[in-house]
């Protein structure tokens, strides 16, 4: 009975990728000061601190640095405006071009676009590479 039980629990955070959503929360975090983002999609934020408290200090902070780095890493092939469009383009849970307080695109409120959830933008991130 126990058993059943626990498969019938909402994933957690040991049976999610908890070091590739620190990493793409690390590059979305440097792309937001890079490419102007704003708001932060809560479901992601709260997926990263769920994931961080996980990991543990050395091992969260390692994961989200290398996202901030792979960032850095895909602006030194491409140039800055390209790679914030591509983001926006293919991280459409993550980041939606909505209307701000600026022009450009905004990290999507609540959950993500069209209810999608944290796993599809970890999905997403992870497809990103052959389009940078």
């Amino acid at each position: 009975m126990l058993t059943l039980a626990s498969r019938a629990q909402p994933a957690s955070a040991e049976d999610f990728d908890c070091a590739g959503f620190l990493r793409m929360h690390g590059m979305l975090r440097r792309a937001s000061m890079s490419c102007g983002f704003t708001s932060c999609n809560p479901g992601i934020v709260d997926r990263a601190r769920t994931c961080f408290d996980r990991l543990g200090r050395r091992r969260g902070a390692e994961a989200i640095l290398s996202g901030a780095a792979e960032f850095e890493g895909w602006g030194a092939v491409r140039n800055r405006d390209a790679v914030c469009k591509t983001l926006v383009d293919k991280m459409a849970t993550a980041i939606a071009p909505t209307a701000c307080d600026h022009q450009g695109p905004c990290l999507a409120d609540g959950v993500g676009q069209g209810g999608k959830s944290t796993k599809d933008a970890l999905a997403e991130f992870k497809t990103l590479a052959k389009y940078l």
